[in-house]
């Protein structure tokens, strides 16, 4: 049975009855909506600074990315209009890139470049990619960091996280 994203998350269900079901969402299912992401950042996103603007982490056991050399850390709602906060892993160092959600979860596979100079000044790419299976699950860890930010006193009191 299809089920409806929206439902799904933003129903009067358990939490624990929530989770199991975005573990079994399949492809066709999982594709949310950037008005349905916009509020589970607006609900569950701390504030950067003293703007309006909102940041949602993914925990680090919940942080998904292309098993190479990017990791989305966190989806951000900057002005209105979402972006991704992607991890990248280069030779030498790291940094972080912010990608438009639209364009990141667009149809087909999403390839990021980044440039850097070396010490001569010359340029160098460095490319990632996420393919539509990588898509799927960073969608799935920004639906999963949802439930378990929103409802985490509810599953703490049945057991399912460890408190420290």
């Amino acid at each position: 049975m299809k089920q409806n994203i929206n439902q799904l998350i933003f129903s009067r269900i358990a939490p624990q009855k929530k989770l199991k079901a975005i573990e079994k969402l399949t492809s066709s299912e999982l594709w949310a909506t950037p008005e349905i992401i916009t509020r589970i950042v607006k609900e569950t996103g701390e504030r950067i600074g003293k703007s309006r603007n909102k940041r949602l982490y993914i925990s680090r056991d919940r942080q998904q990315g292309n098993n190479w050399n990017s990791t989305v850390v966190a989806v951000e709602l900057y002005k209105g209009t979402l972006y991704l906060d992607i991890y990248f892993q280069m030779d030498s160092t790291d940094t972080n890139l912010s990608v438009p959600f639209s364009t990141f979860f667009s149809k087909g596979e999403y390839r990021g470049k980044y440039i850097t100079t070396n010490r001569y000044g010359d340029e160098e790419p460095h490319y990632f990619r996420y393919d539509e299976d990588d898509k799927k699950m960073v969608l799935k860890s920004i639906l999963l960091e949802y439930v378990y930010t929103k409802y985490e006193s509810k599953l703490k009191g049945n057991g399912k996280q460890e408190s420290n």
